[in-house]
């Protein structure tokens, strides 16, 4: 029996939103966001108010979380992430967590 995959609505609208925890490869995710104008969400205390600041004037959409995400705490990254889905609905979300020897939490 074959099953019909669902259609996706094309859009001008991003389709990637970044959630940065540690901080371990920031400048990357940050140069690639801006490649592909994708928003960015930082852990708290990643970026300063300054920093932020200027990524935002020079055109970066970054949210900055008001409190710290533990990487390794599934329930908090699961809070994170579907706060991240009411405010990019549709949108893929694109996670980095650090990797210590074991599985990811997600």
């Amino acid at each position: 029996m074959c099953h019909e995959l669902p259609s996706f609505r094309k859009t001008n609208e991003v389709s990637v939103v970044f959630l940065i925890l540690t901080g371990l490869n920031l400048a990357d995710a940050i140069a690639t966001a801006r490649r592909s104008e994708s928003p960015v969400w930082v852990n708290a205390d990643l970026v300063g108010p300054a920093e932020a600041a200027q990524l935002r004037a020079d055109g970066l959409n970054l949210t900055t979380i008001s409190h710290w995400i533990d990487p390794m705490d599934r329930a908090d990254v699961d809070d994170m992430l579907a706060t991240m889905r009411e405010h990019h609905p549709g949108h893929m979300l694109a996670v980095e967590w650090p990797v210590s020897g074991g599985e990811s939490p997600l």
